[in-house]
């Protein structure tokens, strides 16, 4: 009995340990499977999450892409009917290269010569010239007025007009010579046309010193010389009158600015320290005779109005009357002035803004024809 008892308890205990294996063994094969379920559902969602971005990356290019398409169409760079884009052959590709550089190249050279041609300011002319007058009875008082028209400024000549004014005793004679040096003496002496003279008087062409004084070196000079009665002009006055045309041109005009110089008029400046200029015989211009400078003696420049439009930046001497341009000194004056006319300065700004775009789209088409440089170079580089 009890040999079958040990031998019923061993085969149940050999029977559970038998089914505990297999129930082990199931639950293992079901754990495997679901964690196999499992990581086959991970691998899926990651696969169709990689898709979705493929899908939306395609759409957002392909939309980006027709956006392009259709701003580029709208540019010229596509076909106008058909929508479809013009691609460049390799032979073409440099030629576009060169036409944008010549083109870039092209704008901003014109560019520059306009901003030149309107923003740089003239170039003042430089008039080296003396008038200067002189009479054989310096008592008389004497009056000089010079007057440049500026309707007759032409390029490289003007008109100047001369009034010689004496005041003195009734019918006495006065002889006078007027001195003319360098750029002040006339372009046409002997033409009655061109250069008009007083009744009576002579126009030579002979050498002085500068000043006159008989011991200085002599130059060219032309000696305009006569003899005035003053009469019932002006009270007891006479007035010579002469007029031609200077070889310079006293005036350069560049877009809004104006310049003028003139020569210097008036009488000679002696020292106060020597006495020998004030001896006769002491001043040699060049003509019989004994001259010296008028004692009182009065100048007058004139050359033009001014409106309120013209703004004047310099003049020497200064100018008492900004609607005139004119200067008056009582032994010489030597006019030399800069303005700048308001409306032609505002339109001038104007032109400078429209070049500064200009010259902006010379440096865009040269930037995009280096950038299409570069990237044939990159290409080439790749291919290779």
């Amino acid at each position: 009995m009890k040999g079958r008892r040990l031998a019923s308890e061993a085969a149940t205990w050999v029977v559970e340990t038998v089914s505990g294996g297999v129930t082990r063994l199931r639950d293992g094969t079901r754990r495997l499977r679901a964690s196999a379920a499992r990581r086959l559902t991970f691998h899926a969602w990651r696969r169709r999450i990689r898709a979705g971005g493929r899908t939306i990356s395609a759409r957002l290019g392909g939309g980006l892409r027709e956006g392009w398409r259709r701003l580029a169409s709208a540019a010229g760079r596509y076909h106008p009917f058909r929508g479809r884009r013009l691609t460049l052959s390799g032979g073409e590709r440099p030629r576009s290269l060169v036409t944008s550089l010549l083109l870039g190249g092209v704008l901003v050279g014109l560019s520059y010569s306009a901003y030149v041609a309107t923003i740089s300011p003239p170039n003042p002319p430089v008039v080296e010239g003396t008038g200067e007058i002189y009479l054989d009875t310096p008592a008389v008082p004497t009056r000089l007025a010079v007057n440049f028209p500026p309707a007759d400024a032409r390029q490289g000549r003007s008109r100047v007009e001369i009034d010689i004014v004496f005041v003195g005793p009734r019918s006495k004679p006065v002889r006078w010579a007027l001195v003319l040096y360098g750029d002040a003496r006339f372009t046409d002496p002997g033409v009655p046309a061109a250069t008009l003279i007083p009744p009576g008087a002579t126009i030579v062409s002979t050498k002085a010193g500068k000043p006159p004084f008989a011991a200085n070196p002599k130059e060219n000079v032309q000696v305009i010389s006569g003899i005035a009665y003053p009469a019932y002009l002006n009270g007891q006055a006479s007035a010579p009158h002469i007029s031609g045309w200077l070889p310079v041109g006293v005036v350069s005009a560049a877009g809004p600015t104006f310049s003028l110089s003139l020569p210097r008029y008036g009488r000679v400046q002696l020292s106060p320290l020597f006495q020998f200029p004030r001896k006769p015989g002491a001043l040699d211009i060049g003509i019989p005779g004994t001259w010296k400078r008028p004692d009182q003696f009065e100048v007058i420049v004139d050359a033009g109005g001014n409106d309120t439009g013209q703004r004047i930046d310099v003049a020497s001497p200064d100018i008492e009357d900004p609607a005139r341009l004119h200067w008056e000194s009582d032994v010489s004056v030597r006019a030399l002035l800069r303005r700048t006319d308001v409306r032609k300065e505002t339109g001038q700004q104007f032109k400078t803004f429209l070049m500064g775009a200009v010259v902006g789209a010379g440096a865009s088409s040269l930037v995009v024809a280096l950038e299409k440089l570069l990237g044939s170079v990159r290409i080439a580089r790749g291919g290779g």
